[in-house]
């Protein structure tokens, strides 16, 4: 916090077929053994299938057109090489990814190898322009339903489902070294045997909690499902519910099931998508459907239902409803509906298709529909694909920048098979009513085969807020038949897309250099960890007057503290000592204007001096605020023309702007809701940014006065993830310069 900010008191000290029993082997179109979920029946018969796919001959030129020159990138996209990631290791779809953000990483998991009856991994360290051989995860033989999480220390996490001593339950593989060996495999049996379990996903919070959301049902021999002859299964009836589990030591171990779905042990509940806010809500979408007889528990049409945690998953919000006005989910839905995300700032983003008609009168719509105030409502369903063709539209969602979000879904609404499409959506379009900043778009390059299912899910991974990674299984031509999978990493078009100047993050900005060359090699960074530890102790020193380049200050002051007495100067140390490392790990030169935190001082003027005689390339002061106890957020303030300070107005406001959008993808820390416009402050009065020669910005993490900002800003795990944001923010600055 500058000291001119800090209230008068803190002046002196200062976040299949119908059955029963065992779930029996499924069988992809290739004839191995496999088990996704199963295409719906009343979306396949042959004759709606003819007819969804009867077209002029001209239109299916212009289709095999369209396949020669592969996606359109004219809108709104670029895209990037796509990877055919499973190739050795056979893959059949259920895909699901993540990404580590700081180091660039893709992870991706999918049903495959091991003889098509394992789940299969694949790493990239570039931001998915390459990627590892495909190797079976730990433990993984007979498994499904992959999902992968990162933490914000880099700790990788991939979960599947499991059986075994008639239980099914998740299994959680980690891995500390980017995926290279996978140290820890634990399985969340549970006590009572006989039980049903299915379609986990995962998620890490700020804190590196660590939470697991899956289906699960006390008797396997209440759940009878049906499967068809191109996807995987659906329960018709039983005692499903949607449970939470949750570790705090990295997945060694975890705590009991929380239940999600009202009306345990029968609430007709599954496929629980989670994620976690940077103030540690979780929230769960799950899908319910409404159980139509008590004794059979026979299962009917249904919706989404939102629901939300504030302790850590021990206690859930009572359900809302999301987009029930855009119709029922039909309960031969064999595909995972349902996807959720929050975007940098909060605002949370929920997808799903439903289902109406029968036979050629079918028709599936793919959805959207988002809260800006933490789930309690949720907007009028929009419409995602252009298309309501009545065969599957598998949705997923992953949050962009502040209020905007990625919509991709797999689809084989054009004749030619399945595709992998997206677009954009922003909620401040249509003045705050949301909007598409996109048309539709092609990603994929080539069309698989609507005979052969693609998997339950596909991954959609946000890498920064211009960048994204898709991943999808697909039958394509040569495949004999059998889906593999690919991914493509995409960018969002220069100019396209207007919030908080994205063009400056698209693919190129910063990616690290060619190996072996250290990204910040030959560049200085300078670092201004504000206050110190015992600048209490000399007040006639820290009071004295100095010159700020416009009229005089004290010296320094003690900085503000949370209400435990947790300071502002050691939170600024910590990250200090964090970014530096980070920095100089990518090989720049790093020059602090403070060696500890246990000392007094330097002034101010001081401090901008050191950094200008380094001559530093950027240089960035870390402070706390020490707000309204009410107001929440983070704030960049940037400099105004003041004379020596001129010729870097330009260049420290386009820093500035990597800052805001690194940190809000990074830490999910809102940007404030009491300081400056949109997350952004013009300061005049302020030493460090009046008297800078360089290009340089002071970030407020947080307000250490509101509880909520104070339990992040005090963690260790939250201090190091925010040292990473402004690592990667400075990276994206110098990198391509």
């Amino acid at each position: 916090m500058p000291q001119d900010e800090l209230p008068d008191e803190n002046r002196i000290r200062g976040l299949g077929a119908l059955a029963t029993g065992p779930r029996p082997p499924r069988v992809a179109a290739s004839g191995g053994p496999h088990a996704p979920r199963s295409q719906t029946v009343h979306l396949l018969e042959p004759a709606a299938r003819a007819a969804c796919r009867a077209m002029t001959v001209a239109a299916l030129s212009a289709l095999a057109a369209l396949m020669l020159v592969g996606p359109a990138t004219a809108v709104g996209y670029s895209v990037g090489p796509i990877s055919e990631v499973s190739a050795g290791c056979p893959g059949t779809g259920d895909v699901q990814a993540a990404t580590d953000p700081v180091r660039r990483y893709v992870y991706i998991a999918f049903e495959g190898c091991e003889h098509d009856r394992g789940v299969g991994f694949v790493s990239s360290p570039d931001g998915g322009a390459s990627y590892s051989q495909p190797v079976a995860l730990p433990g993984s033989r007979g498994g499904w339903d992959p999902s992968v999480a990162v933490a914000p220390d880099g700790t990788l996490y991939v979960a599947f489902m499991d059986r075994a001593a008639h239980r099914e339950y998740p299994t959680v593989d980690v891995s500390h070294d980017q995926g290279r060996t996978f140290s820890v495999e634990k399985t969340l049996q549970p006590q009572q045997s006989g039980n049903w379990g299915d379609a986990e996903y995962i998620a890490v919070a700020p804190d590196g909690t660590l939470y697991v959301a899956w289906a699960y049902g006390p008797s396997r021999s209440k759940v009878r499902e049906r499967c068809a002859a191109h996807g995987s299964c659906f329960s018709v009836s039983g005692d499903l519910n949607v449970v939470v589990q949750s570790s705090t030591d990295e997945g060694a171990s975890f705590g009991p099931m929380s239940v999600v779905s009202p009306g345990y042990p029968d609430a007709g509940a599954d496929e629980g998508a989670i994620a976690v806010q940077g103030d540690g809500q979780v929230d769960v979408l799950y899908q319910g459907y409404e159980v139509t007889d008590p004794k059979t528990l026979k299962l009917a049409n249904g919706h989404e239902y939102f629901a939300s945690s504030l302790d850590h998953g021990r206690s859930w919000s009572a359900p809302v409803a999301v987009g029930a006005s855009a119709g029922q989910s039909t309960i031969d839905e064999w595909w995972n509906d349902g996807s959720i995300a929050a975007a940098p700032g909060g605002d949370l983003f929920a997808s799903w298709d439903t289902q109406a008609g029968e036979g050629a009168q079918s028709t599936d719509t793919g959805w959207l529909s988002f809260s800006t105030d933490g789930g309690r409502e949720w907007s009028a369903p929009v419409q995602a694909p252009a298309d309501q063709t009545g065969v599957p539209h598998i949705m997923e969602v992953t949050g962009a920048s502040p209020g905007e979000a990625y919509v991709g879904w797999l689809s084989d609404s054009s004749p030619a098979g399945y595709a992998q499409y997206l677009r954009t959506f922003s909620v401040a379009a249509n003045d705050g009513g949301g909007g598409w900043l996109t048309a539709p778009e092609q990603i994929s390059s080539q069309f698989g085969d609507p005979d052969v299912a693609p998997g339950d899910t596909f991954g959609i991974v946000t890498l920064s807020p211009g960048e994204l990674v898709l991943s999808w299984g697909s039958a394509v031509p040569g495949s004999h038949r059998r889906a593999s999978v690919f991914a493509a990493p995409v960018a969002t078009a220069a100019g396209e897309l207007a919030p908080l100047g994205r063009a400056a993050t698209r693919a190129s900005a910063g990616r690290p250099a060619a190996r072996g060359t250290p990204a910040l090699a030959g560049k200085t960074v300078g670092i201004d960890p504000g206050h110190n530890g015992r600048n209490y102790s000399d007040p006639a020193y820290i009071d004295h007057l100095v010159w700020n380049g416009r009229e005089e200050e004290p010296c320094d002051t003690t900085g503000t503290e949370t209400d435990t007495g947790y300071t502002e100067a050691r939170f600024n140390f910590n990250v200090a000592e964090d970014l530096a490392g980070d920095l100089r790990a990518e090989g720049a030169r790093v020059v602090l204007t403070r060696p500890s935190n246990d000392g007094v001082g330097p002034c101010v003027p001081e401090r901008s001096e050191i950094l200008n005689r380094a001559h530093a390339n950027v240089a960035i002061d870390i402070h706390a605020d020490g707000g309204p106890p009410g107001g929440r957020g983070f704030t960049i303030l940037e400099p105004v023309a003041d004379g020596p300070n001129d010729r870097v107005i330009g260049a420290s406001k386009a820093f500035g702007r990597l800052v805001l959008e690194r940190f809000h993808a990074l830490t999910g820390m809102p940007v404030s809701d009491y300081d400056g416009t949109g997350g952004i402050s013009l300061r005049d009065n302020l030493a460090g940014l009046n008297l800078t020669s360089v290009p340089k910005v002071l970030i407020e993490c947080g307000n250490m006065r509101n509880p909520t900002d104070a339990a992040l800003l005090v963690r260790p795990s939250f201090q190091r993830l925010a040292a990473q944001a402004l690592a990667a923010a400075i990276t994206a600055y110098l990198a391509p310069r």
